[in-house]
């Protein structure tokens, strides 16, 4: 059963006196199958315990950042509110698995915040998040094949001028490729990298998708798509920035 995905938010502005120093914003899935199975409350369990720990902490912790530097700048009402704002996205969810991509985006002052990404899967009759390298065969992505389709997709975004990366981004791709920057999608799998890691930070995160039809040889039959979708995008949003 592929069962809903609902979006819980807890969200507050915070005030300095009369002044707007914080905005928070979490947003969290909640997965419904029908039944309240127990692999659902492990995994609705799960993600409302870390919003309401990020809520706590960002309001010990965040919000005194912002009010020492409200008191530091003297700049009343002009002060840039500071924020911490989290959303999530489905990106494959089956009979037995959900995948769920995660983005925090933090502002603290200056000039442009950060967005930090995680990709979490789950098998969802257990209620257990799962490596994503279960789907493929000696339980391991193919890392070889997977960086050269990444160079191949680098090599023609140089060319187009697409994106601003650093110095030799084909040696940095292999540098900072992580087996668990990856998330599942209907039609293979995403490969992302972090901001400011193989491109200037204002070009945000990377995705690089991998067809299935390239992994076909080293992933396993049973996890294989009943049929696949035709859908170009990466995410199937839950909710906007």
């Amino acid at each position: 059963m592929q069962g809903d995905i609902r979006e819980n938010i807890l969200c507050d502005l915070l005030y300095f006196g009369q002044i707007p120093i914080f905005e928070l914003r979490i947003s969290f899935p909640q997965y419904v199958d029908g039944t309240n199975s127990l692999g659902a409350k492990k995994l609705n369990g799960y993600y409302r315990t870390e919003a309401e720990t990020i809520n706590r902490t960002a309001r010990k912790e965040n919000l005194q950042r912002a009010i020492r530097r409200v008191r530091a700048s003297g700049s009343g009402t002009a002060f840039p509110i500071h924020s911490l704002i989290q959303n999530f996205y489905i990106t494959r969810n089956d009979e037995g698995f959900l995948s769920i991509v995660v983005d925090r985006y933090y502002y603290c002052g200056g000039s442009a915040g950060k967005t930090i990404r995680r990709a979490d899967l789950w098998d969802k009759q257990k209620g257990t998040r799962v490596p994503i390298s279960r789907f493929f065969l000696k339980n391991k992505p193919p890392k070889t094949l997977i960086l050269k389709e990444i160079e191949r997709q680098i090599l023609v975004q140089q060319k187009e001028n697409e994106i601003e990366f650093f110095k030799s981004p084909l040696l940095l791709a292999r540098k900072f490729f992580q087996p668990t920057n990856l998330f599942l999608t209907n039609n293979g799998l995403t490969v992302f990298f972090p901001q400011g890691c193989i491109a200037s930070a204002k070009e945000g995160i990377l995705c690089y998708k991998i067809p299935l039809k390239q992994l076909f040889s080293c992933w396993k039959k049973e996890y294989r798509p009943k049929e696949l979708s035709t859908d170009d995008e990466n995410l199937q949003f839950i909710h906007y920035l």
